[in-house]
């Protein structure tokens, strides 16, 4: 199959529409090894954490120069296609082999280009270039920028190959640091009490004013359909801040927590947020889903997205963020969610 084809398949696989023949002339095939990760602790080949089973994993490498730094993440419906964005500028779609539970076999391709900015022209500058999450919001798919502090909508039916258009944000996100500002989010499902909602979660809130939230906790803010905000806050423990959020068919929220304290002191965590919570106006917070250290296949991990394998169950996936160093990896991991099913009361 041409090229093409292939992307336009691969777009059209995650909900995108490209037609035929009109795929975007910079995005251009590479190649990408990828090494399977059958365990995820390094020690032990135990699969259940929680409700969470491990499914497997990928390492990848390429010889590209412009691979790598991935920090945000779409996945299609059954899990197929990677829609990923690098904090360095460019668009990544991978079509992955899995088997049929889900678990990721191999690469069947990758496909690299420039993220446009609105003057249509490829992102040349870093603060620009820091892309940290996606969304699909109805036919676009929304690119949060962290050091640039901008939310670009990209047309649904090629993004890869899309002129964005800004979106407006609060004017008091203005004093969140470069380094510290939207690096997570999601927009809620039909079935949640907020449908249509976009979350934008902060990796750390501003030294002073409204948006101060001191150490135990972290600004989030609620975008309403219409437009309407609403500022909200994230509890926040040992030492955790959010990197990337997955809602769930039914309307709980997967935040992917980061902690790093320099060296090898690194961990993930996922904690899921419920419909209600996410609704109200409490301060957000619920149960750790899994918490991993380096003794499991970790690295950097920034993006989340859920999909479904054949039997409906939501597969969970997550892409680490390089940061382009020898000393560390770009993971794909996969993890199927088997919360266990509320029993009936007697009577």
């Amino acid at each position: 199959m041409r090229r093409s084809g292939r992307l336009a398949l691969a777009l059209a696989a995650l909900g995108l529409w490209l037609p035929l023949g009109a795929v975007s002339a910079h995005a251009e095939p590479i190649e990408v090894q990828a090494t399977p990760i059958r365990a995820f602790h390094v020690r032990d080949e135990i699969s259940r954490y929680g409700d969470l089973r491990f499914l497997g994993g990928l390492s990848l490498t390429s010889r590209s120069r412009a691979f790598g730094a991935l920090s945000g993440l779409l996945v299609s419906d059954d899990g197929a296609t990677l829609l990923a964005v690098s904090d360095l500028g460019s668009w990544l779609t991978l079509d992955l082999r899995q088997d049929p539970d889900g678990a990721p076999l191999g690469i069947r391709s990758a496909d690299l280009a420039p993220r446009l900015g609105t003057d249509g022209q490829p992102i040349s500058d870093k603060p620009n270039q820091d892309a940290e999450s996606l969304a699909r919001r109805g036919d676009e798919v929304l690119v949060s920028v962290e050091v640039g502090r901008a939310l670009l909508a990209y047309p649904g039916a090629d993004p890869v190959s899309a002129t964005p258009r800004s979106v407006s944000l609060p004017a008091e996100m203005r004093c969140l640091p470069p380094n510290g500002g939207i690096e997570a989010m999601d927009v809620a499902p039909p079935s949640s009490p907020v449908a249509g909602t976009l979350f934008l979660f902060a990796e750390r809130g501003c030294s002073r004013g409204p948006v101060a939230t001191g150490p135990d906790a972290l600004p989030v803010w609620r975008l309403s359909p219409g437009g309407a905000s609403q500022r909200m806050r994230l509890v926040r423990s040992d030492g955790f801040r959010p990197t990337g959020a997955a809602f769930l068919p039914r309307g709980d929220l997967l935040l992917l927590e980061r902690r790093y304290a320099g060296g090898i002191d690194i961990a993930m965590r996922i904690r899921r947020i419920g419909r209600d919570a996410l609704a109200g106006s409490a301060p957000l917070d619920g149960p750790v889903v899994i918490e991993a250290d380096f003794a499991y296949e970790i690295d950097n991990m920034e993006g989340i997205a859920v999909s479904a394998d054949r039997a409906g169950r939501p597969v969970v996936t997550l892409v680490s963020d390089d940061n382009r160093s020898l000393f560390q990896r770009t993971l794909v991991l996969r993890f199927r969610l088997e919360t266990p099913v509320p029993q009936a009361k007697p009577g």
